[in-house]
């Protein structure tokens, strides 16, 4: 078996101990998310939401502002309990899809507490 070393370089760069080692590996994201500590207390302290939906989360780059949520509230029913929001969350966060994802939990938090 012969042993083939790749050392980390830095940033995106590689190198492998051959002549012309040096290679690029792009990582799939190019922004970078908010991250857990930005996340918002009432999502933070959430006890439904679990460890999956929370760092999916944190993974957009900018949280939607109250226009964007607006529109999407207008476009869109907003379920009414909160294992039907979490159904919902579930399925977005295997779609990939992180803006509606945020814009279905600001809104459902809108609703829930404009009632309570």
């Amino acid at each position: 078996f012969a042993l083939d070393l790749v050392a980390r370089a830095g940033d995106n760069w590689y190198y492998r101990m051959i002549p012309d080692g040096f290679f690029e590996i792009t990582k799939p994201i190019s922004e970078l998310g908010i991250g857990y500590d930005q996340l918002p207390d009432f999502i933070k302290n959430n006890q439904v939401l679990n460890a999956n939906i929370k760092s999916f989360l944190a993974s957009i780059s900018n949280i939607p502002n109250n226009k964007t949520v607006d529109e999407y509230i207008k476009l869109n029913q907003i379920p009414d309990n909160q294992n039907d929001m979490i159904i919902r969350l579930n399925h977005l966060m295997k779609q990939n899809n992180c803006l509606e994802a945020w814009c279905l939990l600001l809104a459902f938090d809108n609703y829930y507490n404009k009632t309570t």
